[in-house]
């Protein structure tokens, strides 16, 4: 009798959370047709967390993304781990050959390659008498790592193809523990009493302060090297701007920014699971950007974090209601991975449902996504000047 009791309860609790998460106040159609050209030029791709992921990406959607969005960090996780046993410093991270193959790859196929090359966050799992041992934001603006960033540099300069490329995946992170006199200040945790006195500009926020530094230090030295194909993004997470997230005075991008001679692309990390939650999150990050620059808007990381629910009236609502209301939005990477639905994370997104169940959403995809005016055309990466 209670195990009927609790499956009635579970059963009542679905049918509430329901409405809020898939929003029928728009009734899927299934042969729906779509007006592509709302979408105004824009580059939307493929979110890789696998290379297989992006064959399927390119099955599902019969098509060649424009851009696709991973990660190349400076220190691999079996490194990391190895060195700080050891008690040495961290052996650092090259592209190697297969990663040349797959750039030239995508770059042959008429996909640009955009990459977060991230230092670990170091304060999050490392002990304080070690953290040296780890590449961190006050030793990189200190110049100790200069010679790993100089052949980085050449390394792409020598790929000799555009490439898109931030030093930081979500900065608002990493401003957020760079406060206090060495740079290691949680600001969450109340160890921080002074946020602007502790370095730099004495009316700057210091965490803001030093991320704005590493990449001016960073892109310094890619352009030193004559590294003139990369072109550099910066983007915040999720929670970046939000009444739930971060949200603080100091959390405006202008105090992150280096200014428009470096950074050719801005952005954010967007993950919801309704579209009220999208608007309501990417809005004000939207207007806050713009107060700052007129860079063109990337969502690297765009997750539908919904898989049980049919996201076609999402995508409508976001694609064709929402983001053509916001010029300056021109280019998107969405995290689709028949991995990810394996493993079971949350936010990789099947495009189609996991068990094929929502074609709806691929016909969307290709009718709006892939036949938009910029989906296939060479789009502006960065301002001739920069």
């Amino acid at each position: 009798m209670i195990g009927i009791i609790i499956l009635v309860a579970f059963i009542a609790v679905i049918f509430l959370l329901d409405p809020i998460l898939n929003e029928p106040d728009v009734i899927i159609e299934p042969n729906k047709t779509y007006d592509a050209s709302k979408l105004h030029d824009v580059a939307i791709g493929h979110y890789l967390l696998d290379k297989p992921d992006l064959d399927d990406y390119m099955e599902i959607t019969q098509s060649t993304p424009p851009i696709v969005f991973f990660f190349v960090d400076w220190v691999m996780d079996e490194d990391l781990e190895a060195g700080l046993k050891a008690k040495e410093p961290v052996r650092l991270h090259r592209l190697d050959d297969e990663m040349i193959v797959f750039l030239n790859k995508l770059a042959d196929q008429g996909t640009i390659p955009a990459f977060a090359w991230s230092v670990p966050a170091t304060q999050w799992d490392v002990d304080s008498d070690e953290i040296h041992l780890v590449p961190n934001i006050p030793d990189v603006i200190k110049g100790k790592y200069d010679d790993y960033i100089a052949d980085m540099a050449r390394d792409l300069k020598a790929f000799d193809k555009p490439i898109m490329l931030t030093f930081l995946a979500e900065f608002n992170g990493y401003g957020e523990r760079s406060f206090g006199k060495d740079g290691f200040g949680i600001y969450e945790l109340g160890d921080v009493d002074d946020v602007v006195g502790q370095y730099g500009d004495p009316e700057w926020p210091d965490g803001p302060e030093r991320v704005r530094d590493a990449f001016i230090h960073v892109i310094d030295v890619f352009n030193k090297e004559g590294a003139d194909n990369v072109i550099w993004f910066m983007y915040g997470g999720g929670d970046h701007l939000t009444d739930e997230g971060e949200s603080a005075w100091w959390s405006h991008p202008k105090y992150y920014y280096p200014g428009d001679e470096y950074i050719d692309w801005i952005g954010k990390t967007m993950g919801f699971e309704s579209f009220t939650e999208f608007k309501d999150n990417f809005g004000p990050a939207y207007d806050a950007w713009g107060e700052v620059t007129q860079k063109p808007f990337f969502i690297p990381e765009l997750m539908f974090n919904n898989q049980n629910h049919n996201n076609a009236v999402q995508m409508e609502q976001i694609f064709l209601d929402y983001l053509p209301t916001k010029p300056r939005f021109k280019a998107a990477t969405i995290a689709h991975s028949p991995l990810g639905v394996e493993f079971g994370i949350k936010w990789a997104l099947k495009l189609g449902g996991r068990k094929d169940q929502y074609p709806e959403e691929i016909r969307f995809w290709k009718q709006v996504i892939v036949k938009n005016p910029g989906y296939n055309k060479e789009f502006v990466l960065k301002e001739s000047g920069r």
